[in-house]
């Protein structure tokens, strides 16, 4: 039976990058976004099928996984939503509530629905950050997103590895990545290739090792 993957976010940056490199190892690959994924996805009906949601709402998610309707061995949890500022002056109710709404509630909502389609022997990963380690400066809204999924990625693989069913979760810290999130950062060329993130995940994929937290930083950032 071959293999299925599921990964949120998949239209841009390093969730495309993801969903390209699953199918190169074999993966069908089903790619949930709200936006429609380039051409070198979406033209392979045989390897990829992107299914269109907005996993912020619980809603539009489980139609989304009643559509895929197979089972799933691995599940990447990759879309985020990125703001920077000072809370005081730049956070405004919508955007705290955006962040929040996706990052946290959508991915417990993505990984809900996932869990009843996976069986022994599965993967699902947390694509989560250095925020997530770190107390982040200009960073306090995104940062509190990924410490709760930092949090609730290690109640979960605590929780299914004591189960019959033993479904290993991961969650991996990349520092800053050069995607098109970054795109203003001024020190782009100095940031990680998506693809040594994709490169850890399918490393994880193929060990029989047990991984939990996984942290990828840059040379030139301060928080290693």
């Amino acid at each position: 039976m071959r293999k299925v993957a599921v990964v949120t976010g998949c239209s841009y940056g390093l969730g495309h990058h993801i969903s390209n490199r699953l199918i190169d190892e074999g993966y069908f690959v089903y790619g949930i976004s709200r936006s429609e994924p380039p051409m070198d996805l979406s033209a392979y009906p045989d390897t990829f099928q992107w299914v269109e949601c907005d996993i912020k709402s619980a809603e539009e998610v489980n139609i989304a996984f009643r559509e895929i309707g197979t089972h799933i061995d691995v599940l990447v949890n990759n879309a985020g939503l990125y703001s920077w500022g000072l809370f005081k002056e730049d956070f405004t109710v919508k955007m705290i509530d955006d962040i929040i709404d996706l990052n946290v509630k959508g991915t417990m909502y993505v990984t809900r629905e996932a869990l009843k389609f996976m069986k022994e022997g599965s993967d699902i990963f947390f694509i989560n950050s250095v925020a997530g380690l770190a107390e982040m400066e200009w960073e306090a809204v995104y940062s509190a997103s990924k410490h709760a999924i930092t949090a609730f990625a290690g109640a979960l693989g605590a929780e299914l590895s004591t189960q019959l069913d033993k479904i290993r979760v991961t969650s991996i810290h990349p520092g800053g990545m050069n995607t098109p999130m970054q795109s203003k950062h001024p020190n782009r060329d100095k940031l990680m290739d998506p693809k040594e993130v994709t490169d850890t995940l399918i490393h994880v994929l193929k060990s029989k090792a047990t991984y939990k937290t996984i942290k990828l930083f840059s040379d030139f950032e301060w928080h290693q």
